[in-house]
C-alpha cells in the first residue's frame, strides 16, 4: 500500500522527535556526570520522572482543548529551548550552575514532549480510518525505534567529535526542523480547532477518568500500554546483574543481548507493519502481554549463554509487538475528544508501574535478579490475564445492555403502535 504524503510527513516528524529522545538521553547523562557525577545523573532522572507526573495531565488538557498542530509546534519549541539550555553549563554563561540548568532543561523537554506526542496521536486518530489505525500504529512504532537508535548513535558521535555544547545546539536546531514538518501533515481537518470546553484541568481529568470507566476497550488499551512498558522497565533494571551473577558474563554478553533483542523486535514490527498482521495483533494485545510476561519467567531460568540469548530475543519480539499493539488499541478505541488526556493517563500509568518495578530490589533485598525476573514476569502475565477476563466480562455487559436497550426500544415502539391503533379506533367510533 502506497504511503500518502501526509502520512510520510507524520512518520518523518516522529522519527526526528525520537532522534531527539535518544540524543537527549545521551547528552543530558554525559553533561550531568561530567559536572556532578552519578549523583547528579540520578537527581536528573528522578526530577524528570516526577515532572512527568505533574506536567503530563496539563499537556493532555491543553491538547484536547486547543489546536493540535499548534500544540505540537509549541511542544517542539519547548524542546528546542531545553536543548539550548544544555549548552549553558559547557559555556558557563552567567555562572548558572549545571544542576539548575539541567533541571530546567528536563522540565522543558518533558512538557514539550508530552504536548507534541499527545497532539500527534490526536492528529493520527482524527484522520486515519479505524481499519487502518493498527497498521499506522505499527509504522509509527518503527519510526520511533529507528529514531531513538539514530539519536543515541549520532549524539555519542557528535559529543566525541564536536563536544556537548555543539551537540546541544545541533539538537535544538533539529527540534525546530521537526516543527517545520507539521506544515506537511495535511490531513483533512489537521488544523481544525477542537470543541471548546469550560472545564478546568481537574474537571477535565475527572471527565477523562469517567470516560475510561465507561469504555472497557479504551481502559484496556490504557492499562496495556503500562504493562507493555513494565516489561522493558524490568529488563533495564535487572539485566546487568543477571548477566554478571547468573550467566557469569561481561559487558560483551550484555551488549550482545541488548543488540539481538532490539534487532529481533525491530524485524518483528517491520514484518507486522507491512502485512495485514497489525490488526490481528491489535486484537490480541492482551494475550501478547501474557506471553511477554511468561517469556520473562522463561528467561529467568536460563543458565547457558546461548539459551539466554535465544530467550532474550523472544522477549524482545514479544515486547516490541505488545507495545505497538497496545498503542494501536489506544489509537483505535479512544474518542478524539479524549485522546490527549488519555495519552497523559497512560504516561501516569507507565510512571506508576515503573516506580513499583524500580523499588523491587529495595523491597525484596534477598531475591536474586533471576528471582526478580520470575516475579515481575509472573505479575505481568497474571495482570494481563485479569485484564483479558475484565475485557470479556465488560464486553458481555455491554452486549446485555445493548440487548436490553433494544428490547426497551421495541416495547416503546409496541406501546406507541397500540396508542396509534386506539386513537384510530376512537376516531372511527366518533365518525
Amino acid at each position: 500500500m502506497k504511503i500518502s504524503g501526509a502520512r510520510m510527513a507524520l512518520l518523518l516528524y516522529l522519527y526526528i522527535s525520537f532522534m531527539l529522545v535518544g540524543g537527549g538521553i545521551v547528552l543530558s547523562a554525559w553533561i550531568a556526570f561530567h559536572y556532578g557525577g552519578t549523583g547528579l545523573v540520578g537527581w536528573i532522572l528522578i526530577f524528570t520522572s516526577g515532572s512527568t507526573l505533574v506536567l503530563a495531565p496539563v499537556a493532555g488538557h491543553i491538547v484536547d482543548k486547543h489546536d493540535r498542530c499548534g500544540a505540537a509546534a509549541v511542544g517542539q519549541a519547548l524542546r528546542a529551548a531545553g536543548f539550548l539550555a544544555l549548552a549553558l553549563p559547557e559555556l558557563d554563561i552567567h555562572g548558572i550552575s549545571a544542576c539548575v540548568t539541567l533541571t530546567a532543561s528536563g522540565a522543558m523537554g518533558t512538557f514539550g514532549f508530552s504536548l507534541q506526542m499527545g497532539a500527534i496521536n490526536a492528529l493520527a486518530r482524527i484522520n486515519v480510518a479505524a481499519p487502518d489505525s493498527a497498521k499506522l500504529s505499527f509504522q509509527m512504532s518503527l519510526a520511533k525505534q529507528i529514531g531513538i537508535a539514530s539519536g543515541t548513535g549520532l549524539a555519542g558521535l557528535s559529543i566525541d567529535k564536536c563536544g556537548p555544547s555543539a551537540t546541544a545546539l545541533f539538537l535544538s536546531v533539529l527540534a525546530l526542523c521537526a516543527a517545520s514538518c507539521l506544515g506537511l501533515i495535511r490531513f483533512p481537518g489537521a488544523g481544525a480547532p477542537v470543541v471548546k470546553s469550560k472545564l478546568g484541568l481537574f474537571g477535565a481529568s475527572r471527565q477523562a477518568l469517567e470516560y475510561l470507566r465507561g469504555d472497557p476497550e479504551a481502559l484496556t488499551g490504557t492499562i496495556s500500554v503500562g504493562l507493555a512498558f513494565a516489561i522493558i522497565q524490568t529488563t533495564n533494571l535487572l539485566l546487568p546483574g543477571f548477566v554478571v551473577n547468573r550467566l557469569e558474563g561481561s559487558t560483551s554478553l550484555f551488549g550482545a543481548l541488548e543488540m539481538i533483542a532490539a534487532t529481533a523486535g525491530f524485524v518483528a514490527v517491520v514484518i507486522s507493519a507491512s502485512t495485514s498482521s497489525a490488526e490481528r495483533l491489535r486484537q490480541g494485545v492482551v494475550p501478547l502481554l501474557v506471553a511477554a510476561g511468561l517469556s520473562l519467567v522463561l528467561f529467568s531460568i536460563a543458565k547457558q549463554k546461548v539459551t539466554a540469548i535465544a530467550l532474550y530475543a523472544l522477549v524482545g519480539v514479544l515486547w516490541s509487538l505488545s507495545r505497538a499493539a497496545a498503542d494501536a488499541a489506544l489509537l483505535t478505541f479512544v474518542e478524539i475528544g479524549f485522546i490527549g488526556r488519555v495519552q497523559a493517563l497512560t504516561t501516569l500509568v507507565t510512571a506508576a508501574v515503573g516506580a513499583v518495578v524500580y523499588s523491587l530490589p529495595t523491597i525484596f533485598v534477598k531475591l536474586t535478579e533471576a528471582q526478580l525476573y520470575a516475579l515481575c514476569g509472573s505479575v505481568i502475565a497474571v495482570s494481563a490475564a485479569c485484564l483479558l477476563l475484565f475485557g470479556r466480562s465488560a464486553g458481555e455487559s455491554c452486549c446485555l445492555a445493548r440487548r436490553a436497550g433494544k428490547r426497551k426500544d421495541e416495547r416503546g415502539l409496541d406501546a406507541e403502535n397500540q396508542i396509534r391503533t386506539s386513537a384510530g379506533n376512537q376516531t372511527r367510533l366518533d365518525s
